[in-house]
């Protein structure tokens, strides 16, 4: 007990004046909270810088002679559509190919929710076949900045500005992209979006992918495992695809090409791939 106790009447007062003050914190808390994915989102405002590619040095030469392959840890400026951010990427060059052109790539994108690096199988793979392999972390997940969408404009946006990266900084002379789960859909944009270098600029997927320069030859949606309609995870992604290009019927004539492989590992799960051609 206090030895000068307040009276009651300023007792009373004085808790009245705390009433506002408790409102104006919590508004402030409230705004603070509303506010912050828009910080998430730009990165906490710093400038994204973009890793050059090195030359060849002692690393590379050391890790060509080691594995077949050397690898490339990047930072990808993406202006994305509502927000800037920078894209963790990792490129893997096998030691047959030069650093730049000469070789066919492929592009990986993870599932959601995870990163490039649960995708070291696939690009161990693609590197030993003689292809270059770049894979990424979508935005908001693994390394790169930004807020997570779960499959929006934001997503189409940065790939298109990985692809752009892709082509000015290695000059594939094919290019596929494949994905898991999330990485499926984002197959998809790759050819309904951004397939050329107009037709990304545009969003307009009425463009041929030819104008402008082409940026993506084959697609390879997978997910896995799965087990609805008709346990393909080829038609969940081709529903979406459809009334993604507004049911152009170029888009219909581009999967006549169109190869599925099932593979049933257990009882009730399943593992789809699906491999398509681009040509719209």
């Amino acid at each position: 007990m206090p030895k000068h106790p307040l009276p009651r009447e300023e007792e009373a007062g004085s808790a009245s004046k705390t009433k506002p003050m408790r409102r104006h914190v919590l508004a402030i808390l409230v705004v603070l909270c509303a506010l912050a994915p828009m910080g998430a989102r730009a990165a906490g405002g710093e400038p994204c810088v973009p890793t050059p590619r090195l030359p060849a040095n002692p690393v590379y030469q050391a890790q060509d002679k080691t594995f077949g392959f050397h690898d490339e840890e990047l930072v990808i400026c993406s202006p994305g559509w509502s927000n800037p951010t920078h894209i963790a990427a990792r490129l893997w060059v096998p030691s047959a190919c030069p650093g730049v052109g000469k070789c066919a790539g492929v592009i990986i994108a993870h599932g959601f929710g995870f990163s490039k690096e649960l995708t070291f199988s696939d690009m161990l793979t693609a590197a030993r076949k003689g292809l270059y392999v770049l894979s990424y972390d979508v935005r908001g997940q693994g390394s790169s900045g930004g807020q997570a969408e779960m499959l929006g404009r934001d997503d189409i946006a940065d790939q298109a500005a990985i692809l752009a990266w892709w082509h000015k900084n290695v000059r594939p002379t094919k290019t596929a992209f494949y994905g898991i789960s999330q990485g499926g859909w984002l197959s998809w944009t790759a050819a309904i979006y951004n397939c050329g270098a107009a037709r990304a600029a545009h969003y307009d997927s009425t463009i041929p992918c030819d104008r402008g320069g082409r940026w993506i030859d084959a697609i390879a949606p997978m997910q896995g495992p799965t087990g609805y309609i008709g346990d393909t995870t080829c038609s969940t992604f081709l529903i979406e695809a459809w009334f993604e290009t507004r049911m152009n019927p170029a888009f219909a004539q581009a999967l006549a090409t169109w190869h599925t492989n099932s593979f049933k590992r257990a009882r009730t799960t399943r593992t789809t791939s699906c491999t398509a051609k681009t040509s719209v």
